[in-house]
């Protein structure tokens, strides 16, 4: 395998693994704070990481 299709295969498994942790973040925080007025913004900024 070349070096460029084991880049290519890592980053499509980083990806995957980028998603469920995302995915798996939400459920606890939905589960969590479900009670609380602030779990819009929290969900908010978990989905655009980039915005502070």
């Amino acid at each position: 395998m070349s070096i460029m299709e084991e880049n290519r295969k890592f980053r499509k498994k980083s990806t995957f693994l980028h998603q469920e942790n995302l995915a798996l973040m939400y459920e606890l925080i939905r589960k969590k704070f479900s009670h609380s007025g602030h779990l819009s913004d929290t969900l908010f900024l978990l989905q655009n990481p980039r915005i502070k």
